[in-house]
């Protein structure tokens, strides 16, 4: 994984700007799989962040792209970039917040129900 320019924690209105510059950006949202049925941004995968530990080894092995990760508030996204970060996946960059301030990327919207669960290999 590389974010040479993207800090450790972004806000969310630098978020939307990333997605728009760098479509390679993979976005792991840590919310409840409830959470992100009722609303996400296209395209991320939900790893809730009580399964986190689970896929660590496989997203550090597969993922190539600049994560992000995103949340309800911001907590939730910081403990999954330590967590990550731990497992060896030390360039994952965390959100400070993201639906708690209502915010939709202009680009990559939002997309609510029909999710599917995460997989590193779709896309």
């Amino acid at each position: 994984m590389q974010t040479a320019t993207i800090p450790a924690v972004i806000d969310v209105e630098r978020l939307g700007e990333l997605m728009d510059e760098r479509p390679d950006v993979r976005v792991l949202d840590v919310r409840t799989p409830g959470e992100y049925e009722s609303v996400h941004i296209r395209g991320g995968y939900n790893v809730p962040l009580d399964l986190l530990g689970e896929h660590a080894r496989e997203i550090r092995e597969n993922v190539e792209e600049p994560v992000v990760l995103v949340c309800q508030s911001g907590g939730r996204a910081r403990k999954a970039r330590e967590a990550l970060s731990e497992a060896g996946c030390p360039t994952c960059t965390s959100s400070r917040g993201a639906w708690g301030r209502g915010w939709r990327p202009a680009s990559r919207s939002s997309a609510g129900g029909g999710a599917s669960p995460w997989s590193v290999r779709s896309g």
